[in-house]
């Protein structure tokens, strides 16, 4: 059964999106250097969809960032 916590997910989201700015980083290439689909980034980033651990670390790993700092807020 997967539990969906929409407050985690927004935190998530607003989290790759600050960081996508910091690097200044697109859909496409953060999608690239993650190596996920363009479409996994784009919900993600409107928190439309759970990420899954697995792909959280690898947006996390092309940021250049922990799983901390996209988790960073969420108590």
């Amino acid at each position: 059964m997967i539990v969906k916590d929409q407050r985690f997910n927004d935190v998530v989201a607003t989290n790759i999106r600050k960081e996508m700015g910091k690097c200044g980083f697109s859909i496409n290439h953060l999608a690239d250097l993650a190596g996920v689909n363009r479409c996994t980034i784009i919900h993600a980033r409107v928190a439309r969809t759970n990420v899954s651990l697995f792909v959280a670390f690898k947006i996390a790993s092309a940021l250049g960032v922990s799983l901390d700092t996209l988790t960073d807020g969420y108590d």
